[in-house]
């Protein structure tokens, strides 16, 4: 005897349902397991290796980010400590901060923000690289690598499209005083907030240096404040940096390292208050087989610059030769030994 079942419709609707949930959880259980999967062959620090990103287990007073059993590769949750509770059920891999209150959170793959205060999505996934919002403008880059920036509510900043370079990764496309460093093959420029070019791509590297900008061009150096004004004027340098607690009457200077010189010290406004600025002197010894005192001071002493490199004053102070050596050693009161830092073989200063 042959049974033929028959359904309602109601019966064929509930097989479906059933159906397409079965295949939702089969495919939420089959995403999970490929990702942790992926998260053990490429752990965090793999990830800090190809973006600028900084781990910040403390985003605000009472949001931070936990990791779950103590599994550094696994995504982490963000948490509030003052209720106790998830402040977002989304797991990410990193959270990037600045000092705006929105964050760059990432999953696997995507970039969205976060409220680093709340905890709570304000962009989502969408973007495949993200940088910090500096001034109000954030950068990011889309599926096809364009770079554009983006305003806090998602929208356009720029109406225009730039090309991502992967050499401003560690730098990234950050504000400052209204310009962003900006490339095009491998030269540097400055673009303002609408997108325009402020200086022309025309430099081998632009460095914002926490309070004003260094631009470098065959071994050559000019630094700029915010306003784009010149400070330092060109000249042949290493680099620059911010020089605190000189002992200046202003609160910090800009130093300035010459290459085989004494470093320069400049004031923020840019005038010149010491071009003989040394890392340390100190006098030259040599031993004799009647002095048991550790030897007898030499006519000379020498002088390190702050790029390690040294070189000899007179007794008075006056620069005698440049610092092109890494080491010199006293031989007798007018006879000295120096090694070239290129050379292993020393030479001799009479």
């Amino acid at each position: 005897m042959q049974h033929k079942f028959k359904f309602s419709w109601w019966q064929i609707l509930l097989i479906i349902v059933g159906g397409l949930c079965l295949v939702v959880i089969i495919g939420l259980v089959a995403r999970h397991i490929y990702w942790q999967q992926y998260y053990k062959k490429h752990p965090p620090y793999c990830y800090n290796c190809y973006e600028n990103t900084s781990f910040y287990s403390k985003l605000s007073d009472d949001i931070e980010l936990r990791y779950v059993h103590d599994c550094w590769s696994c995504d982490k949750l963000i948490f509030n400590s003052h209720t106790h509770r998830l402040a977002n059920r989304t797991p990410v891999r990193w959270i990037m901060q600045g000092k705006d209150s929105l964050a760059v959170a990432a999953i696997a793959g995507q970039r969205g923000y976060i409220n680093r205060f709340t905890g709570k999505q304000v962009l989502p996934f969408i973007y495949t690289r993200a940088w910090v919002f500096s001034e109000g403008i954030a950068a990011v880059t889309d599926s096809a690598d364009n770079l554009l920036f983006i305003a806090p509510d998602g929208k356009m900043a720029i109406d225009k499209s730039f090309s991502y370079d992967p050499a401003m990764r560690y730098e990234g496309y950050v504000f400052h005083g209204g310009h962003c460093i900006m490339t095009v093959g491998k030269r540097y420029g400055l673009i303002d907030r609408t997108g325009a070019w402020r200086l022309g791509p025309n430099y081998d590297c632009i460095c914002w240096r926490g309070r004003y900008w260094e631009l470098k061009t065959d071994d050559n150096i000019v630094l700029l404040d915010t306003s784009l004004n010149t400070i330092v004027p060109k000249q042949k340098a290493i680099e620059s940096r911010i020089y605190d607690n000189a002992g200046w009457d202003s609160g910090w200077n800009i130093l300035v390292e010459i290459p085989n010189k004494p470093s320069k010290l400049y004031s923020p406004s840019g005038r010149l208050l010491s071009d003989k600025l040394y890392h340390r002197v100190e006098s030259l010894r040599y031993d004799t087989d009647e002095d048991g005192n550790g030897g007898k001071v030499s006519a000379c002493m020498y002088y390190m610059n702050l790029c390690g490199q040294v070189g000899l004053l007179d007794r008075k102070g006056r620069q005698l030769t440049d610092a092109l050596y890494c080491d010199i050693k006293a031989l007798d009161y007018n006879v000295f030994q120096a090694t070239l830092t290129e050379f292993p073989n020393p030479i001799y200063v009479l």
